[in-house]
């Protein structure tokens, strides 16, 4: 199932990422395996923040994306920090694969939290490209609990080694626990959170409700502070690959 992006929904996203240090984090584990004259193409980028933070590492990065809001977010943010190595694309990379388009050559794939595996990813894996990357839940599927709303993203690591074993392909694997709290300015916002993912389920947003902690002010918290003095904890078990 497709995500699909608000301007509030892509505020919170990049909120807790700043704040937590998510994708800075997931960008240094990334970084090593790079090289200065690397092309990368980010395939389902999103607001493109580990773009934004591997933008001084290589030497271009197509980021696509099928919503035009994260795009344009990441048009404003690249323009602003003068990363002019980074091309934002508004295409469906699927749709692509699926009529035969050809992809912008490039050296370096990246999937990060991308619904797969599927024919796109299955067609990155056969080029003659150096190195793929893929970001995915680290937890084990059957015993991931249903996300708000009930949805599932289907980016998780059991499924992508079952997948890369069947293929013959050589990986490695990477995994570790990062913090992405969203960090909240009030109990009313919370609300406000909750509702937009839960879609009506009434019993789930006073359930998570009663998870949001109040963080005591600056010194307090993980993702609080005196902006937000309230926080929900999430922990993400994450697990990236290199193939």
């Amino acid at each position: 199932m497709l995500f699909e992006w608000t301007e509030e929904k892509l505020a919170w996203y990049v909120r807790a990422s700043r704040v937590t240090g998510f994708h800075a984090r997931l960008a240094d584990m990334i970084r090593p395996r790079l090289r200065a004259q690397d092309t990368v193409c980010d395939f389902g980028c999103g607001p493109g923040l580990i773009d934004l933070a591997l933008a001084g590492t290589v030497r271009e990065i197509t980021a696509i994306d099928v919503a035009s809001i994260p795009i344009e977010f990441l048009r404003r943010e690249a323009s602003s920090a003068g990363a002019g190595n980074i091309r934002p694309l508004v295409a469906d990379a699927e749709r692509m694969v699926a009529e035969g388009s050809p992809f912008p050559p490039f050296d370096v794939a990246l999937f990060c939290y991308f619904s797969g595996p599927g024919e796109l990813m299955k067609q990155v894996l056969r080029r003659e490209g150096r190195l793929t990357v893929c970001v995915m839940h680290g937890m084990d599927v059957s015993k991931k609990p249903s996300k708000i709303g009930g949805s599932r993203h289907r980016a998780y690591a059991e499924e992508m080694e079952a997948f890369l074993e069947g293929e013959g392909l050589a990986y490695e694997k990477q995994e570790l626990s990062l913090d992405f709290s969203q960090p909240l300015r009030s109990k009313e916002e919370a609300r406000a959170f909750f509702e937009t993912y839960a879609k009506g389920d009434d019993e789930r947003i006073e359930a998570q409700l009663a998870r949001v902690v109040e963080t005591g002010g600056v010194a307090a918290g993980k993702a609080g502070g005196a902006e937000f003095p309230y926080t929900f904890p999430c922990e993400k078990d994450v697990a990236v690959f290199f193939i």
